[in-house]
């Protein structure tokens, strides 16, 4: 009986032993899952390290503030644990390579369709220098730690031949203008884009008459990288205004005297007023005056000639009247029949 007793004493002691075995085991695998846990996933585990401050503290107000560490920065575990031995026991000051992040890491959120992630697989500007020229994400976003928009020196670093000729544009960003999330073929801007900006301009309204005859892109006579002169472009278009071009009185050879930007069109006499003046600056003579006076310049200055030579100029309005001739000098100028 006593040997029974204590057979039964032992088993139950063993059972308890069991027990308490089974619920360590248990927490030293709850403890050992939590470790493994913060030190993979949680970004205080990172933050731990003295010198991960400046780190921190970028990450903590980037766009991947709620992307964990490892997410992006992955590496071996045997290259964890030399990291966090070397750590422990040499007290670097500076935080060495590491962790670098997979050329195709980026991919996995920002080509996966998931709305919340800036999507960039149909976008002009990923498909010339991801696609096509090969160039991998972190190249462009990360240049600085934890700050992930490109500044324009980065942009500069391929195409410091591409420099802003024209004063009011020379702080923009590259991607103010080319825009590289655009969903259309070409980076190039478009002329939505370029008349978007302008006609939000504060310190110089930018007006432009929707009904002008220039409804092509505004490229094809402005580039920023290029400062040509005044009519250097207008020529590509405009051939035959410049035949004889060179005769002309000098502020007549320029077109933008008479053709105000982005209207285009010279009506009546105002525009010649800014130089010539009223009409009773012009030479005393009966040209200037009398009935002339109703007329526009341009009913006797035909454009990119000036010079009025010839009578049958004077036909078109006076053979209606039914004159037969025309005072000159003091002398009758005879018309055609």
């Amino acid at each position: 009986m006593i040997i029974k007793r204590g057979v039964r004493k032992f088993l139950r002691l063993g059972r308890i032993v069991q027990i308490v075995l089974l619920l360590i085991v248990l927490a030293a695998g709850v403890g050992a899952y939590k470790a493994y846990d913060y030190t993979e996933h949680d970004p205080h585990f990172c933050m731990s390290c003295h010198i991960m401050q400046k780190a921190w503290d970028r990450w903590a107000t980037s766009e991947h503030r709620k992307v964990t560490c490892h997410a992006c920065h992955q590496q071996s575990k045997m290259e964890s644990t030399r990291q966090l031995w070397m750590t422990l026991t040499k007290r670097p000051t500076k935080v060495a390579k590491h962790a670098h992040v997979p050329p195709n890491r980026c991919s996995e959120c920002h080509r996966s369709g998931d709305p919340q992630w800036i999507q960039v697989a149909d976008t002009a500007g990923h498909k010339v220098h991801a696609e096509k020229q090969k160039i991998p994400c972190v190249r462009c976003h990360s240049k600085s730690i934890h700050r992930f928009r490109p500044s324009a020196e980065v942009c500069r670093e391929c195409h410091a031949r591409e420099t802003i000729q024209i004063t009011g544009m020379g702080k923009l960003h590259c991607t103010s203008c080319h825009n590289f999330l655009a969903t259309q073929s070409s980076l190039l801007p478009t002329r939505n884009d370029c008349l978007w900006c302008h006609q939000r301009q504060l310190e110089k309204p930018f007006k432009f008459n929707m009904d002008s005859p220039m409804q092509f892109e505004c490229r094809k006579c402005h580039n920023p990288h290029h400062r040509l002169p005044a009519t250097g472009t207008c020529k590509a278009c405009h051939a035959g205004a410049y035949v004889g071009r060179e005769k002309l009185p000098e502020k007549h050879q320029d077109c933008t005297s008479c053709h105000q930007p982005h209207t285009w069109k010279v009506e009546g006499s105002k525009i010649c007023g800014k130089c010539h003046g009223s009409m009773e600056r012009l030479p005393a003579s009966w040209v200037h005056g009398n009935g002339h006076r109703i007329l526009s310049c341009q009913d006797c200055h035909r454009p990119h000639q000036w010079k009025v030579s010839g009578a049958h100029l004077c036909e078109k309005c006076h053979k209606r009247s039914g004159l037969r001739s025309l005072p000159r000098s003091g002398k009758q100028v005879a018309l055609s029949p």
